[in-house]
């Protein structure tokens, strides 16, 4: 995978932001950000979506999938529709208007059962139509975008990117647009996923991740959840700067 180059100004900017957040969290102040092992980074941003991936593979029974595709398929929506439950994945989805105007409005939209039957074959072929590589993954996510277009149902990065995190949680990871276009723009990088649901806008993000892991790579991430979950913080920080005006932290 080529790199891209993040301009070293910038990054450091962003990271001493990073750091001194953690340096002054309230849970466990005065601890220094050395690893992202660190305790509150962890608690806060980590276990709850790792517990959310777990609980979310029980909900899906995907081992399942084969039989029901054949014989009933309305369970393949059902079981997706359980997995992505703002109960079970607590904060990756912020119901605030009900869920027809949420990203998980296509499940609320397929009110038929011929529509959910149909939204499960699509689902199928997502999970299950090939391997999770970019190569491999990439076409079938484009297609998924473009049924959910063609239908007239609203396509979010929080429900796609929440879907590609149930397939590879080694490789992709939960996006909340607004929040990464804010490090993307502070970066001085062009990328912008706000509005351009697309696999070529989520490949670039995954080089950009890709060169971010080399420049942290003192700090031992472990996954791209480590570093979308820095992106996240920094972004956080970044969003509360802009309306407080107020340095950070």
């Amino acid at each position: 995978m080529t790199t891209i180059d993040i301009p070293e100004k910038p990054f450091q900017e962003a990271h001493q932001m990073f750091v001194d957040y953690y340096e002054h969290h309230e849970g466990w102040p005065h601890i220094p950000f050395r690893s992202f092992s660190h305790p509150a980074f962890v608690m806060t941003e980590l276990c709850y979506k790792y517990n959310a991936y777990q609980q979310a593979h029980k909900a899906l029974q995907l081992h399942k999938w084969d039989g029901w595709i054949e014989d009933n398929p309305l369970m393949i929506f059902r079981a997706t529709e359980r997995a992505c439950d703002p109960k079970l994945t607590t904060n990756l989805f912020i119901l605030r208007h009900g869920v027809e105007h949420s990203p998980l409005a296509p499940f609320a939209q397929a009110q038929s059962e011929a529509a959910q039957v149909e939204l499960a074959h699509q689902l199928y072929e997502l999970f299950l139509g090939g391997s999770s590589d970019p190569e491999a993954l990439g076409p079938r996510f484009d297609r998924f975008v473009e049924f959910l277009a063609h239908r007239g149902y609203r396509r979010r990065w929080t429900l796609m990117s929440y879907l590609l995190f149930l397939i590879d949680i080694e490789r992709y990871f939960p996006i909340r647009a607004r929040y990464m276009d804010k490090v993307m723009e502070f970066y001085g990088l062009s990328l912008r996923l706000s509005h351009h649901i697309q696999w070529q806008y989520l490949y670039e993000l995954l080089q950009i991740f890709d060169a971010l892991r080399q420049k942290l790579r003192p700090y031992r991430p472990s996954t791209n959840l480590d570093i979308q979950s820095y992106c996240y913080i920094i972004g956080a920080l970044l969003k509360r700067r802009d309306e407080e005006g107020i340095d950070i932290p």
